[in-house]
């Protein structure tokens, strides 16, 4: 799903405003999923951490270029950029 957004491999540097929650959230939601695997070897833990971080980091760095989307009424993602 999220690479669907994706033009030909590269995240574009602004979501239109009509997809930007539901896309930001499914980044959100990827990232929290790769922190709740149990059962894998120490190594893969670490790995799927660091792209959870990663994950979080962008979603940062896309409030910091993009702080409308904190204001806008049908984004309205402030809150889950409070971390």
């Amino acid at each position: 799903f999220i690479e669907s957004y994706h033009e030909r491999g590269v995240i574009p540097a602004k979501i239109d405003d009509d997809n930007a929650r539901v896309y930001l959230t499914a980044r959100l939601n990827r990232a929290r999923l790769r922190t709740k695997m149990v059962g894998l070897p120490k190594d893969t833990v670490i790995e799927l951490h660091k792209e959870a971080l990663n994950e979080y980091e962008w979603i940062v760095d896309y409030g910091a270029r993009n702080p409308d989307i904190i204001t806008h009424p049908e984004i309205h993602f402030g809150k889950e950029l409070e971390l």
